[in-house]
């Protein structure tokens, strides 16, 4: 997934295959930097009830693999979802598996 004119915010940085968390190698300690590409990606990736604390957070785009896009409710569960992350989407585009957003 790619995002762009996302608000630029520093966080814990995780890596995104394994979701463990990254260390610095050279601090040994938790690695920090930009987290705007990462949040996005977690957002969209997670499913409603995939976190406990916040059980109606989350898109889960893979619901919707082998859908027919304009049938579903894709675009009012992205709007939603970054909506009540404090973020407005001003274009979302998918192409060959690939999300590109873009925020106002």
């Amino acid at each position: 997934m790619e995002t762009t004119d996302y608000i630029e915010k520093s966080d814990i940085l995780v890596d995104m295959e394994s979701h463990d968390i990254i260390f610095d190698e050279e601090s040994g300690d938790i690695a920090v930097g930009r987290s705007a590409d990462q949040e996005a990606q977690l957002l969209v990736l997670c499913a409603p009830g995939d976190m406990y604390r916040y059980p109606a957070t989350g898109v889960g785009l893979s619901r919707y693999v082998h859908s027919i896009i304009k049938k579903t409710d894709l675009a009012k569960r992205l709007e939603e979802q970054f909506l009540n992350d404090g973020k407005k989407i001003s274009e979302a585009q998918l192409q060959n598996n690939i999300l590109r957003l873009s925020f106002a």
